[in-house]
């Protein structure tokens, strides 16, 4: 079910444009910031994909796209770029044909798509550069790792947002549009480091319910493990893009068993994270036996 959330923050952002006469230049970064949006949604529409979810907030717009994190990285980079792609596609026909036009909101509109779709590419998250990152890392690495690897990589391009709206206040005192931008930011990554276990548990009950209902394992990978690892290692190492099969190889038969990833998962759910691989297999055993 689609729906269309407004912060409440963001009627206080429209009176404050009144007041201060800067309507028309607000209104302008609302339909450059629309249109973005609006190319992620159709883009993911190609791939059967739907957006749940429209949130307006202060610092811009989010489209939630259902079921995104269980594609593909390179499904998910699609995506995530045509949002800074039509930006810098807008700007590039805008200076070609447009920018000789004396208007002010013709150049405002013009450089501010510029601005946009860079900004939009930093490796910061929740922005799409940085949610491409996470994605290819999450595949490879599980998701737990590329987390916390994108939050690290967060931390340094806040400090560098902050450090340019200070230079920013220097030169105009009453522009703060970058510090804003930042702390929201901030605010983000610290939500998100805090719910990390949250998320992962979510992200495995979402994709049990979605791996169910399209029964796609075209992204299914083998990975060899012994049976001493761990519950935790396991689960650190869940991608939400990628089914794992795993190959364990019995050290004194030499026979290599076959676990399926959400059977593994299950278990490690109702019985929780102490455990190994060997325990399960011994339970597996016993339960065929009876």
């Amino acid at each position: 079910m689609f729906k269309v959330w407004f912060h409440p923050l963001f009627i206080v952002c429209i009176i404050i444009s009144i007041a201060l006469r800067k309507m028309g230049q607000f209104f302008i970064l609302f339909i450059i910031i629309t249109i973005h949006e609006l190319f992620h949604i159709l883009v993911s529409k190609k791939f059967h994909l739907t957006c749940t979810k429209w949130s307006i907030i202060p610092v811009g717009q989010m489209a939630s796209i259902k079921n995104l994190e269980f594609q593909s990285p390179l499904k998910q980079s699609i995506i995530l770029i045509a949002g800074p792609i039509i930006n810098l596609s807008m700007w590039g026909i805008g200076s070609s044909f447009f920018i000789s036009i004396e208007n002010s909101y013709i150049h405002l509109f013009i450089m501010a798509n510029f601005i946009i779709g860079i900004f939009n590419l930093l490796p910061i998250y929740p922005l799409d550069g940085g949610r491409i990152l996470y994605g290819w890392i999450s595949h490879y690495r599980g998701n737990l790792c590329g987390m916390k690897k994108i939050l690290k990589m967060s931390r340094y391009g806040i400090f560098a947002l902050q450090v340019f709206g200070m230079i920013q206040i220097i030169f105009y005192p009453f522009n703060c549009s970058l510090l804003l931008v930042s702390f929201y930011l901030m605010y983000i990554n610290k939500k998100q480091k805090l719910c990390s276990t949250y998320e992962l548990y979510k992200l495995i009950l979402n994709k049990k319910q979605y791996m169910r209902k399209k029964e796609l394992f075209e992204l299914a990978s083998c990975t060899v493990i012994d049976l001493n690892t761990s519950f935790l290692k396991i689960l650190q190492c869940f991608s939400s893009s990628r089914y794992t099969i795993f190959l364990v190889c019995h050290p004194w038969t030499q026979q290599v068993q076959m676990i399926f990833e959400m059977d593994l998962i299950d278990y490690i759910l109702k019985n929780g994270v102490e455990g190994t691989v060997r325990d399960y297999l011994q339970i597996q055993s016993q339960q065929g036996k009876n």
